[in-house]
């Protein structure tokens, strides 16, 4: 299980206008393949804020210690922040 502190998140490309006495902001938009389409500036994802691992062998210290190691270099995250138990 991999818990996350947000969603994912699409932040779309605005453009200013300015007039005499106000601004308006518009998003810019692009031909896509279904019409015109909002363009997407940037993508802000998820970030991990725990998980646990449950598997075959979790109760030998090695294997826990190898996905502890493995979990840690995939997502990214400190080990206090990974737990690993066995399946019963």
């Amino acid at each position: 299980m991999v818990t996350v502190s947000s969603t994912e998140e699409y932040v779309y490309a605005e453009a200013e206008k300015l007039g005499a006495d106000r601004e308006e902001r518009d998003y810019v938009t692009v031909k896509g393949s279904g019409g015109e389409e909002a363009l997407v500036r940037k993508i802000n994802v998820p970030v991990i804020t725990g998980v646990v691992a449950v598997c075959d062998g979790g109760n030998s210290d090695k294997v826990r210690e190898d996905v502890y190691r493995a979990v840690t270099a995939a997502l990214g995250i400190p080990s206090n922040r990974v737990y690993v138990t066995a399946m019963e």
